[in-house]
């Protein structure tokens, strides 16, 4: 019988095709069927073992020895062994969710994919810790997950999952969810991180400590290191020091090792809350050849509190930004980075709209003809 449709729909499209190319290559070689399942090994880079079976609750199971499976659960190798094993007449699906299929590798067409995910991520929420300060929201608001159905056909890799707020209206409706945020008052009262208190003096210690081992390994291989400065650039965030939220901080890492490999990544989006002048502290760290990697944004507020805004409606001069680079002489990768979202967007990774990125990069390449 043909593969039922919402057990193909637990793989995505491009693992299908790949997979199908494996099968058609002839690579995939059954190796048993008995009332525990099919076990196969198909040639790819290396030679992978995939098991097809169920679970304990008779459910379809499947593995692989690939990184991809360990990784994402799903792989090509999985799905080119189920098309030769189909093609074998080895699977026998009856069709039917709820009823048992029989016989030697037999395997059962599993719930659907969405319940399965939403499952995974309630597994994953840790229960309450009953010796913990209470600290919730009053009863008129609550935190909800919401679904982003767009975003999470066009990933297909599992589901995209916004963190949202509601209000409990007087007559006792709950409003349509909304953004969640913090605010600066809301977060001192968060409680401590697991590992707090982390003073800052430690973490520069261990940053130097790294930096001793790994800047000669990065001289020897010709990579570039490109630190990330603290997002936002606050003093510490429950109880963790955050050191690296300053142009004097970025100062003292090159102190701690003056190697060319150790530079930074001038994300203009942090940057832009340590200075007013971010085309000046461009080419203070680019005439210096520290600038290795280049996030292109812009935000509007100040560490405490601040919002991402669209990479031409922000405060700063983003044309004066690529001028300072051009003209101090840096040579590293810019991408468009954080962004928000226009209505009807949709992402792959939050914080990441299609459409808003698409007009991101379109206006970087109108300043780098305007400006070249």
């Amino acid at each position: 019988m043909p593969i039922p449709p919402e057990l193909a729909a637990t793989f995505p499209s491009d693992t299908r095709d790949r997979g199908r190319q494996y099968y058609h290559r002839g690579v995939v070689r059954i190796v048993s069927v008995d009332e525990n399942g099919i076990i196969a090994t198909v040639r790819g880079a290396e030679v992978y073992q995939v098991q097809l079976t169920q679970d304990e609750k008779e459910q379809f199971a499947h593995s692989c020895s690939c990184p991809a499976w360990a990784n994402y659960g799903v792989c090509k190798h999985v799905w080119a062994t189920l098309l030769a094993a189909d093609a074998q007449r080895l699977l026998r699906f009856d069709g039917l969710p709820r009823t048992r299929a029989r016989g030697p590798g037999a395997v059962k067409p599993p719930e659907l994919s969405w319940k399965r995910k939403l499952r995974r991520i309630k597994d994953r929420v840790p229960a309450p810790d009953a010796t913990a300060p209470d600290w919730r929201f009053p009863a008129d608001r609550r935190i909800v997950y919401v679904v982003d159905l767009a975003a999470t056909r066009q990933y297909q890799r599992g589901l995209v999952v916004d963190l949202a707020t509601q209000r409990r209206a007087p007559n006792g409706e709950w409003s349509p969810p909304k953004q969640f945020a913090l605010r600066e008052e809301q977060w001192a009262d968060a409680p401590d991180a697991p590992d707090a208190p982390v003073d800052e003096e430690r973490l520069w210690t261990s940053l130097a400590w790294f930096l001793e081992r790994v800047v000669p390994a990065a001289e020897e291989a010709g990579v570039r290191l490109a630190l990330h400065p603290d997002d936002p650039p606050l003093p510490s965030l429950r109880g963790i020091g955050r050191i690296v939220r300053s142009l004097q901080a970025f100062e003292r890492v090159f102190e701690l090792d003056p190697s060319p490999a150790n530079g930074m990544t001038m994300c203009q989006g942090n940057v832009a809350l340590m200075t007013d002048d971010l085309p000046a502290a461009i080419r203070r760290f680019g005439s210096e050849g520290r600038i290795h990697f280049v996030h292109f944004r812009d935000v509007r507020g100040t560490p405490e509190r601040f919002v991402e805004t669209f990479v031409d409606d922000g405060p700063t001069d983003m044309a004066a930004c690529i001028r300072a680079y051009r003209e101090s002489g840096v040579n590293a990768p810019l991408r468009t980075d954080h962004s928000p979202r226009l209505t009807g967007d949709a992402w792959r990774v939050a914080g990441y709209p299609t459409l808003a990125r698409l007009h991101a990069i379109g206006y970087v390449q109108g300043l780098l003809a305007a400006t070249g």
